[in-house]
């Protein structure tokens, strides 16, 4: 099949769609898991213990990230 240039920058664009799609999901996960972790100590959450979260959550994000641009 020949792409036109059009249509090869329609699938560019849906698939960084796609990503975009993967990496909200993944942000609202990690909002989700503080927000439970954090109502259930009822206290507030050690500054050490939320960037390891963070940091866990940045990575898969950025697994994901790559393994899809290698794939473009």
């Amino acid at each position: 099949m020949v792409y036109t240039k059009k249509r090869w920058l329609v699938q560019v664009w849906l698939r960084w769609l796609k990503m975009y799609k993967l990496l909200e999901n993944e942000m609202y996960k990690f909002l989700e898991k503080v927000y439970k972790l954090v109502k259930k100590m009822k206290t507030v959450i050690p500054f050490l213990m939320y960037l390891s979260i963070l940091k866990e959550t940045m990575k898969k994000v950025m697994k994901k990230m790559l393994k899809k641009t290698v794939t473009l």
